[in-house]
């Protein structure tokens, strides 16, 4: 708690401000006791914020965030504003001094992609989202073929791919992702997202994903919860991550 305030409204106030697009409010409520160091307008004006500690991302950003998600899930918030506000949430962590401290330590290997469709809002979203709170992301782009983008899962070694569809026909395309995939030493996880999944609740199993996430703020609970190859609480060790065999299975 801080000047009388607590963290519930803390929150409250968080989540308003990035509806709002208030990076510099939003910026000191994170900064919390680091306020006093946040000048200018973070991400737009190359204004830096202080450093903050990971502790204040977990406990307002990332249930600002997921709030926001749950909002326009419930149809009170349109997705422009989930859009703004993901980047303003992604300029604010973008200008955090020694910005290394909100990076996830041991972080899982995250890929991200449209498959053979090229509306990217819900991409460019959930990336933001990701970033925002503190994971690397590998943006493979819009409109990417099953069998490109298999191999870059291999190549990347993925602990988890997220794949965004608008259209039906590409969203059946995570079938064939799916079998591509299969036939390589190591599998990531496979979680989905788009309009075609919330039409139909069973699609993502059907289609063969371990995962769907129904907004972007579920893909940072989908993102912490997969398992870490060679890391620590992982499986295998570093030196099995390292020479992780990327060839197809015979």
């Amino acid at each position: 708690m801080q000047n009388g305030r607590g963290a519930g409204q803390d929150l409250t106030d968080l989540e308003r401000a990035l509806l709002s697009t208030d990076r510099v409010t939003a910026a000191r409520i994170l900064a919390g006791p680091f306020a006093s160091g946040v000048v200018g307008v973070p991400g737009l004006d190359g204004s830096r914020v202080p450093p903050i500690p990971v502790s204040r991302v977990d406990n307002l950003l990332v249930p600002a965030l997921r709030s926001i998600g749950n909002a326009w899930g419930a149809g009170r918030v349109a997705l422009s504003q989930v859009y703004q506000a993901a980047r303003a949430a992604e300029d604010i962590v973008g200008a955090i001094e020694a910005e290394s401290q909100l990076r996830r330590h041991p972080a899982p290997r995250i890929g991200l992609a449209t498959l053979e469709d090229h509306h990217s809002l819900g991409k460019r979203i959930v990336s933001m989202t990701l970033r925002a709170v503190g994971y690397p992301i590998r943006d493979y782009g819009a409109g990417v073929s099953v069998e490109a983008l298999a191999e870059h899962a291999a190549e990347d070694e993925l602990d988890v791919l997220l794949v965004s569809t608008l259209m039906l026909r590409s969203c059946m395309r995570v079938e064939a992702l799916r079998k591509e995939l299969d036939a390589f030493a190591r599998r990531p996880r496979i979680v989905v997202g788009g309009a075609p999944y919330l039409f139909d609740g069973g699609l993502w199993r059907e289609v063969g994903a371990d995962a769907m996430g129904r907004s972007a703020a579920d893909s940072i609970d989908l993102v912490a919860e997969t398992p870490l190859a060679g890391a620590a609480g992982g499986t295998g060790d570093a030196a099995d991550h390292a020479g992780r065999d990327r060839r197809r299975l015979a």
